[in-house]
């Protein structure tokens, strides 16, 4: 079973061949540091991903404030001072192209729903590889970036 992704580009926009390339910058935030260190680690090791900070909680707002932002941040969904879904409005307001993705140990369709209702990119779970969740970022990017669409084909028409 094949399925593929087609990406339009706009007419009037040209698509540069380098951005599937480009180094994808991530933040992560999980208020366990061992998951943190563990990831971060992860993904750096993956080719062409920079994920250049870290934090345990809402100190990512004032980051976000300070700093340029990175291109996705990886949101735990479960956190003690503020949880991810709570987190998704005040990032979007402070960095409107950065994509934010929760990331949850356990999978919950409602929890699932309510993130992507109220503008996370993807909702993953923490024991995906490092490269099913760059897969997943890249993905999205290429889905929620204004000059391209992007159309999952069914089985039947990839063929």
């Amino acid at each position: 079973m094949k399925i593929g992704v087609i990406v339009e580009r706009a007419a009037d926009v040209a698509f540069k061949s380098s951005d599937a390339e480009a180094v994808l910058g991530i933040w992560l935030v999980d208020d366990d540091a061992c998951c943190r260190e563990h990831l971060t680690w992860s993904l750096n090791a993956e080719p062409r991903v920079d994920c250049s900070r870290s934090f345990s909680s809402s100190s990512l707002l004032a980051a976000l404030r300070q700093e340029s932002p990175p291109d996705a941040i990886l949101m735990d969904m479960q956190m003690p001072v503020i949880n991810g879904i709570e987190a998704i409005r005040p990032i979007k307001n402070l960095a409107p192209s950065t994509m934010v993705l929760m990331v949850t140990t356990f999978f919950d369709p409602r929890l699932q729903k309510q993130a992507l209702a109220t503008g996370a990119a993807n909702f993953l779970l923490k024991r995906n590889s490092p490269a099913q969740i760059i897969a997943a970022i890249r993905a999205a990017s290429v889905r929620f970036s204004s000059p391209c669409r992007a159309h999952v084909l069914s089985p039947q028409q990839s063929n």
